[in-house]
């Protein structure tokens, strides 16, 4: 619906990404904290597990394969979908016409200040100079690595005090995710609404004229997440539908969202009350992996790579692929906290590699990050819950049905008329000597 309503009403596409922002702004406004929150109480709850040193490092470790592996497999995967002719010569008439358009509006300072010449810093947006500057610009990855340092310093913490502490930010944590469950009632109309702005607000032909890799693309990462959740369901015991139902709102949410955070608070819903695995475990890589593990951009960055090479008839032997691939991962790390169409130029990392130049393909890349940016969002997000699943496995695991009648018993209550009575007797006593004791404090004063 939002897609014919972007075709027919082009002019609407700004109201319309503007509703759909105004869901994601609410979402991530409770998602960014709850994340914090999750981080620490995972790591307190880690430390607690069987052989938690070596789940640890065991998730370190599959976390950096995984990264690396997409970038292989998303070049050796393009290479063996993509054509050798990726672009049709009508195609390449519409790209250079785009490219054409765009190039007055290019400039390329050749002698840049260096007060003002600003460029991607990894260790900037990790270890930032004012951790509070950090919450307030809402820069994710340097907020998880402020969690992790101040969960690991807690986790250390025992007593009377740390259980109530901790006991405070369990009970914001289960506010918080209240939140969210209502905020997310508004998730279609912010499909709809992200649907219509990207059909009336971008030039068909130019996307058409990508095609070449969009399609591939989408083809990989479906099948990348369906090798996931075949994963997941096998491990949780569960059925193929039933983990695919589960994982509909979640997977909507990453694909309309510019950024990860704003579905983590469903995918740690789902791992660990629905399908039963680890909670700790949960908390801790749910909101973590998708920034620090980024095997949806690595995925990307294979496949465009062997795609520019592609474009411009540019042979590549099995060396090159390899080349790509590790370059592929690479950017993935380097790309830490850059969204929009900054990591897709680290692509011109590769074009250098391959000698190969930037200018023609420009309009392209910027028609292939407005489609590819939610898909990136999918697969990264789909990794973490695979390493949720594995790191889970010899674990005691819970079943939504367990846990639905835990529930039940715990908020279940009979009263009759008497005692509600003498409740309500007990409760204005217990008013009354709290006020008399105040009472009798301040006259002793």
């Amino acid at each position: 619906m939002g897609g014919l309503l972007g075709y027919a009403w082009p002019a609407a596409s700004p109201t319309l990404e503007g509703l759909g922002y105004v869901y994601l702004f609410l979402l991530e406004m409770c998602a960014i904290p709850l994340i914090m929150v999750a981080v620490v109480l995972g790591l307190k709850q880690m430390i607690s597990l069987p052989n938690a040193s070596v789940r640890l490092s065991g998730i370190l470790l599959a976390g950096l394969a995984a990264v690396l592996v997409a970038g292989l497999l998303g070049s050796f995967g393009a290479a063996a979908i993509m054509g050798k002719e990726v672009l049709s010569d009508s195609q390449r008439a519409v790209l250079g016409e785009f490219t054409s358009l765009a190039a007055p509006a290019l400039e390329i300072n050749l002698r840049g200040e260096p007060e003002t010449a600003s460029t991607h810093s990894v260790i900037k947006e990790l270890v930032p100079s004012n951790i509070l500057m950090a919450l307030a610009q809402g820069s994710v990855p340097a907020i998880l690595l402020g969690a992790l340092l101040f969960g690991i310093a807690l986790a250390q913490q025992v007593g009377p005090d740390s259980k109530s502490f901790f006991g405070t930010l369990e009970m914001i944590y289960r506010s918080l995710e209240v939140l969210i469950d209502r905020i997310n009632y508004l998730l279609p109309l912010a499909a709809l609404s992200f649907a219509g702005a990207l059909t009336g607000a971008n030039d068909s032909k130019l996307i058409a004229s990508v095609g070449g890799f969009l399609w591939p693309f989408l083809g990989l990462s479906f099948a990348v997440t369906c090798s996931i959740l075949v994963l997941i369901a096998y491990l949780s015991g569960r059925s193929l539908g039933s983990v695919v139902q589960m994982m509909i709102k979640p997977i909507t949410t990453s694909m309309i969202s510019p950024l990860p955070t704003a579905a983590v608070p469903n995918y740690i819903e789902i791992m660990s009350n629905q399908l039963g695995f680890t909670r700790a475990i949960s908390e801790l890589v749910a909101p973590i992996s998708p920034y620090f593990f980024r095997t949806g951009e690595a995925l990307f960055f294979g496949m465009l790579g062997v795609f520019l090479s592609r474009l411009y008839n540019h042979a590549l032997p099995p060396m090159e692929l390899v080349q790509i691939g590790l370059l592929a991962a690479t950017a993935a790390f380097v790309s830490v906290g850059s969204f929009g169409i900054a990591p897709v130029l680290l692509s011109s990392v590769m074009l250098v590699a391959l000698d190969l130049p930037l200018e023609g393909i420009l309009p392209a890349l910027l028609a292939i990050e407005v489609i590819c940016s939610g898909i990136r969002n999918v697969v990264s997000s789909m990794c973490a819950c695979g390493l949720i699943a594995l790191a889970s496995k010899g674990l005691i695991q819970r079943g939504a049905d367990d846990l639905s009648e835990l529930k039940n018993t715990l908020v279940m209550a009979v009263f009759d008329r008497k005692l509600m009575w003498a409740s309500l007797a007990l409760t204005l006593l217990a008013l009354t000597l709290t006020f008399l004791t105040g009472v009798g404090v301040g006259m002793r004063r």
